[in-house]
C-alpha cells in the first residue's frame, strides 16, 4: 500500500503541477497588468493635475488673489485640487469666452 500511495502521489503530482503553475503564471500576469494599469492611471493624473495648475496660472479671467488660491488649493491637495479648479474655478474662463453662432441657410 505505500508504494501505491506513492505513485498515486507522483502522479496526481505531474497532473496537477501544470494547473497550479498556470494559476501562479496567471495570478503574476493579472498583478502585471493591474501594476501598468495603475502606472498608467498615475501618470493621467499627474498630467490632468499639471494641465489644471498651469491653466490656473495662465487664467487671466480670475484676480491674482484668486490665481494664488487656487494654486495653493491645487498644490496642497493634488487631484482633488485640480478637479476643483476644473468644475468651480476654470467655469469662469468658460463663461466669458463669447459664442458662435452659425449662419442658417434659408
Amino acid at each position: 500500500m505505500g508504494k501505491l500511495g506513492f505513485i498515486i502521489g507522483i502522479v496526481l503530482a505531474v497532473l496537477l503541477l501544470p494547473l497550479l503553475l498556470l494559476g501562479v503564471i496567471g495570478i503574476m500576469a493579472a498583478g502585471v497588468i493591474l501594476v501598468l494599469l495603475l502606472m498608467f492611471g498615475s501618470v493621467l493624473l499627474f498630467v490632468f493635475w499639471i494641465w489644471m495648475l498651469i491653466d490656473c496660472m495662465r487664467n487671466g479671467k480670475i484676480s491674482a488673489n484668486e490665481r494664488l488660491i487656487w494654486v495653493i488649493v491645487i498644490v496642497f491637495l493634488n487631484f482633488i485640487g485640480a478637479v476643483l479648479y476644473y468644475f468651480l474655478g476654470r467655469g469662469k474662463q468658460r463663461e466669458n469666452k463669447p459664442k458662435k453662432h452659425s449662419k442658417r441657410r434659408k
